[in-house]
């Protein structure tokens, strides 16, 4: 099976079945069509073609797109976090994984406020994600890896810290409050201070409470976290 193509920097052209295609380097799928074209990979493209399908066949059906908007379980889910996936896959990042259980953590966030202040958080700051979709963000801590509010709780690297949800403050007028703080690497730089230190800690997106709008969105609460490294 061979696919009659042309590729240049803003476009390919290509014919399937007698039809002709063309795909800008906009497109979701332009980079993995471009790598298939050049592999001699011709049977996956019709597939490829189909970004609708991709994304269903990666998250299990939960997923989809129609190229503008991304849904959940049908529901539009039109935000920061969408919006990236989308760059991302236009962009022509092959793994798009991480991105699709970052979104379906995040809508198993039980708080419709939540999930719209984590937005916000993602959205100023972009926080990096792990294979799992979950974020790493930074902490500041004292220098004996205690924290600085109460001084109770393990930072070191592999601690992992919880508390009852309903325990952690959802009000983002408040900024200083119960539950556990994690920000962006500049804000918990300048928590932590000279004296302290700074940590890398991996979070769920579902765990996920509030998000303070006193810090201009760099910092928010979450009920549990894991130290994964120190910066």
């Amino acid at each position: 099976m061979y696919i009659p193509h042309a590729i240049d920097e803003q476009n390919i052209t290509l014919v399937v079945d007698n039809k002709s295609h063309t795909i800008p380097n906009s497109s979701l799928n332009f980079m993995a069509i471009k790598e298939a074209l050049i592999k001699g990979e011709f049977e996956s493209i019709p597939d490829l073609l189909d970004t609708k399908k991709a994304l269903e066949t990666h998250s299990a059906g939960l997923v989809s797109c129609n190229g503008e908007d991304v849904t959940y379980n049908g529901e539009v889910v039109s935000n920061s976090a969408t919006k990236k996936l989308l760059n991302l896959l236009a962009d022509g990042y092959s793994n798009i994984t991480p991105w699709l259980r970052f979104i379906e953590k995040l809508m198993a966030n039980p708080s419709h406020n939540s999930r719209e202040q984590a937005y916000k958080f993602i959205e100023h700051k972009g926080m990096p994600l792990t294979e799992e979709g979950n974020i790493i963000g930074y902490k500041g801590v004292a220098d004996n890896y205690k924290d600085k509010y109460s001084g109770n709780f393990d930072n070191s690297v592999g601690a992992e810290n919880w508390m009852l949800r309903h325990n952690v403050d959802d009000n983002i007028n408040n900024g200083c409050s119960a539950g556990f703080h994690i920000g962006s690497h500049e804000y918990a730089d300048s928590w932590g201070g000279q004296e302290g230190r700074l940590m890398l800690v991996e979070f769920s997106p579902a765990d996920i409470v509030s998000v303070p709008h006193c810090s201009e969105y760099q910092k928010l609460r979450v009920c549990r976290y894991k130290v994964i490294g120190e910066s």
